[in-house]
């Protein structure tokens, strides 16, 4: 509560609010964004309107207002002269006219809710008993700005002014000697908060009344430091469609209500307000194309699979309530490991390759231990296969053909593993409802389709005729040679790495998108039989129980803003988030982070790991030995090489430059 608001509320008698833009906060960008959710709406049950509808309304606004001036000096027009303007001087049929004011007042009712910061201010003022009302200039029937203010929570004030009912408005300022005498009061008696400072403040105080500027929270925004260094103000400039409104409209009235800037430095702060300003709107774009395709395809049953599956089942169950006959959707236990193991029948190419995967430098030894195998027992087959003992890493081209020497050496025990794996598994499946189904869906965040391509391997190893089809966040051109094999793949952002718009951004940090679908629970390293069921095996969590904490943050703040943003879903199911607007702003924060955005970002730990062996990178954090680094420019070469995120790397070493 600001104190200098409350002083003043302690010394008066009645208190008034503003109603828009003060009371009531609109879940839109702009008050004429109204009328283009008007036109969609109609067009989507009736038939096409004027493409200019919206221009239209407000100029029939403006005409209506000119028309009550010449006539009578009225300040103040209703809902009917506008719709009435608009049959006379624009052309609309009376029918469709009628349609339209019914629809525009319950889209009002609809976008409208309560200004949190001012609900406060509100509920101050009846624990303290003052007289509350409200004072409006607007065209909106008396009838329904009651509905809206008490739907918003108001439902204790003792009167309502409203400028199309009595006739008299702030904007020329008749309307406060009106008030003084309907309550009988003296106009110092009254504090009137408002966000307009001709019609709230300068006309409040001519006519001898308290006043206060609540200044309104798209103004407060535009100028906060925050939204200035967020790049918000340019998504502000350029808006065009109705979701990039509604999108604003969120982040605007989560952050900007209150007359202080609640946007704090504190660690868990910061990942919950990341979530929710860069994180929601990616997620639930991605969901809403999703539930879109498996609907159309006709999926009877859709597997999410872990771990990046995990906070995506929970947005698509958020969002399927609101739709008729999506397909149902469960957790798949599932990882590479545990898929390709068991999907080897033969030591082919495509095993070998699965075999020897990653991006990491490992050791004979650790290549091994990933399959469950024992090093000390294959000593001799080691050196066999070329390698002086089973410590040595595998770097060159020649270390690999030797790798593969030793998994044919080894393909017995493989294959004696690849067996006992897939018992385990198909019951697994069986258990989970999978193999009955005729035509299901798998879900991943990418990259290859390696887990689909094992699992209908598997399938039709075993004779089971399941469709499968794999719905995918992104797909990188190293799929070609799964989709060549028949293997059904659709994608969200990128199809075999196109476009290139969309292929940049998840260059820019790969690994940070797989960080925000982070699950709370370890790789499955494979299924084992507990008492009557089978149940995943789940490796130690590869992240850091601080990194777990920031990527649950981040999921938290990403699950309020589409709690939110769901509403617009269900009141308006033919409006989605484009992909370019949904992927904006975090596409903004990988290529031109802020500093601090580059410090807490860079300093999480990527770990490329298969089975229970990873190694972990941080993805942007260079050292801080300045002179040390300027003089081995080698060793910082090969460390900006070797970071995950190279914009958010240099980010923080010019800054470290700068101030050495």
């Amino acid at each position: 509560m600001d104190h200098t608001l409350a002083k003043i509320i302690n010394t008066s008698q009645y208190v008034s609010f503003d109603i828009f833009d003060t009371a009531i906060i609109r879940n839109v960008l702009e008050p004429s964004d109204v009328f283009t959710l008007v036109q969609k709406q109609y067009e989507h049950c009736h038939s096409e309107l004027l493409p200019n509808y919206p221009k239209l309304r407000q100029k029939a606004e403006k005409k209506s207002r000119e028309k009550l001036w010449r006539r009578e000096q009225g300040s103040e027009v209703t809902l009917d002269d506008i719709f009435e303007c608009l049959v006379e001087d624009f052309g609309l049929n009376n029918q469709t006219s009628q349609i339209l004011k019914k629809i525009e007042i319950e889209t009002e009712r609809e976008v409208c809710r309560r200004n949190e910061f001012i609900f406060s201010v509100y509920n101050y003022c009846r624990e303290n008993q003052k007289q509350i009302i409200f004072i409006s200039d607007m065209y909106l029937p008396l009838s329904v700005i009651n509905k809206i203010i008490n739907a918003a929570g108001y439902d204790q004030s003792d009167k309502l002014f409203l400028s199309c009912a009595i006739g008299k408005t702030k904007f020329v300022g008749d309307i406060y000697p009106y008030v003084v005498k309907q309550l009988g009061c003296n106009p110092e008696d009254i504090l009137h908060i408002g966000d307009n400072y001709q019609s709230d403040v300068l006309n409040a105080k001519a006519n001898g009344l308290l006043s206060y500027f609540y200044k309104k929270p798209r103004d407060r925004a535009i100028n906060s430091y925050w939204f200035q260094k967020e790049k918000f103000h340019k998504l502000v400039n350029k808006k065009k469609s109705i979701d990039s409104s509604f999108y604003l409209a969120t982040i605007i009235n989560q952050y900007y209500c209150a007359p202080q800037d609640n946007q704090t430095t504190d660690e868990e702060d910061f990942w919950y307000n990341f979530g929710f300003k860069n994180v929601g709107i990616l997620f639930l774009s991605f969901m809403n194309w999703l539930l879109d395709a498996t609907t159309k395809d006709g999926i009877d049953k859709i597997f999410f699979l872990s771990r990046d599956g995990y906070i995506m089942h929970k947005v698509y169950y958020l969002l399927a309530g609101y739709r008729d006959n999506s397909p149902r959707a469960d957790y798949m236990y599932a990882s590479r490991r545990a898929l390709n193991i068991p999907s080897i029948f033969e030591l082919n190419d495509v095993a070998m390759d699965f075999l020897a995967s990653g991006t990491s430098i490992l050791t004979v030894s650790q290549f091994l231990e990933r399959i469950d195998l024992d090093p000390n027992q294959y000593r001799q087959e080691i050196q066999s296969a070329g390698f002086v003992d089973s410590h040595q890493k595998v770097k060159t081209q020649e270390d690999y053909i030797n790798l593969n020497k030793l998994y044919k050496l080894l393909a017995s025990e493989i294959l004696q593993l690849a067996c006992s794996e897939r018992i385990n598994l198909l019951n697994y499946l069986k258990s989970i409802g999978l193999l009955d189904k005729k035509r299901i869906a798998i879900v991943d965040i990418g990259w290859n389709g390696t887990m689909q391509y094992s699992l209908s391997t598997l399938l039709k190893k075993i004779e089971k005729n399941i469709e499968i089809k794999g719905y995918y966040f992104g797909i990188l051109k190293q799929a070609k040679k799964n989709r060549k094999q028949g293997m059904d793949m659709s994608s969200y952002i990128i199809d075999l790495g196109k476009p290139k718009y969309y292929k940049n951004l998840v260059k820019l940090c790969l690994p940070f998108l797989e960080f925000i679908h982070a699950a709370p629970h370890g790789s499955v390293h494979n299924y084992a039989c507990i008492g009557q069921e089978v149940k995943p095996v789940l490796d130690e969590h590869d992240l850091s129980l601080q990194d777990r904490k920031k990527a649950l943050l981040i999921q938290k703040g990403a699950l309020e803003f589409i709690s939110q943003y769901q509403k617009y879903i269900q009141n308006y199911p033919f409006i989605k988030p484009l992909k370019k607007m949904a992927t904006q702003p975090l596409y903004r924060v990988l290529k031109n982070p802020t500093l601090y955005e580059a410090e807490k970002l860079g300093d999480i730990e990527h770990s490329e790991s298969f089975g229970n062996i990873n190694d972990k990178r941080y993805i942007a954090k260079p050292p801080t030995d300045i002179p040390l680094l300027l003089l081995r420019f080698d060793k910082l070469f090969s460390s900006f090489k070797s970071s995950y995120w190279r914009r958010g790397y240099i980010k923080r070493l010019l800054a470290n430059i700068y101030s050495f």
